[in-house]
């Protein structure tokens, strides 16, 4: 009988160490991701890779083989040949921007730009920062995004989403049968936003804006 007890003991102890081990492994005995955390890895590369759209959240912008990131000081238009018409350099009230304002010329071209007064003092917009920089492809400048995409006449609203991906909200692509809208952004006032004409009789140029408010 003692022999018997012992002999059921022994099962019992083996039948709970195979439930241990079974415990410790998945389903079908591979590694879980507690073992070495492999299984991450590999649940990453079973999904597909998406665009990163996050190279436009350095807010860089080359015009014309000058790179520009987003907001900028004024001075470093105006050291690269930019100015203002003096009787438009107007005093912006502190922590505002303009909306609607002189655009800076170089050699008789302008570049729209918003200007930007983060400070609590109201100053001259030559002394204001730029927070916004929009370039039509008009042929009068040249415009380098991240990634080293160039942004002309050519562009069309699928180049834009073969480089940066769809946006994250699906209202920020708008499309209809004469424009796409797409914008890429991370705050109400700050975004890349891409405007793409699809009609070649349209007077409106493909544009790009570049906005971005942060102290």
């Amino acid at each position: 009988m003692k022999k018997f007890l012992s002999l059921l003991l022994a099962a019992m102890m083996v039948a709970v160490a195979l439930c241990s081990c079974a415990a410790s492994k998945g389903g079908n005995g591979s590694s879980t991701a507690s073992d070495n955390g492999t299984a991450a890895v590999e649940s990453a590369e079973d999904t597909p890779a998406g665009h990163d759209y996050d190279i436009l959240f350095s807010w860089k912008v080359k015009i014309d083989g000058t790179e520009y990131a987003v907001p900028f000081e004024f001075s470093e238009l105006a050291a690269n040949g930019y100015a203002l018409n003096p009787e438009y350099d107007q005093e912006l009230n502190g922590n505002t921007y303009c909306i609607m304002g002189p655009n800076p010329k170089k050699d008789g071209v302008s570049l729209q730009v918003f200007f930007w007064n983060p400070s609590s003092t109201a100053k001259k917009l030559s002394e204001c920062k730029v927070g916004c920089v929009k370039v039509d492809a008009d042929g009068k400048h040249e415009c380098i995004l991240p990634g080293d995409f160039k942004f002309d006449e050519t562009v069309t609203a699928q180049n834009v989403l073969d480089k940066y991906g769809m946006p994250e909200d699906p209202d920020d692509y708008k499309d209809s049968d004469d424009e796409t809208y797409i914008t890429y952004r991370t705050g109400s006032n700050n975004y890349v936003s891409f405007e793409i004409h699809k009609k070649e009789s349209m007077t409106k140029y493909n544009c790009v804006t570049v906005k971005n408010l942060v102290k």
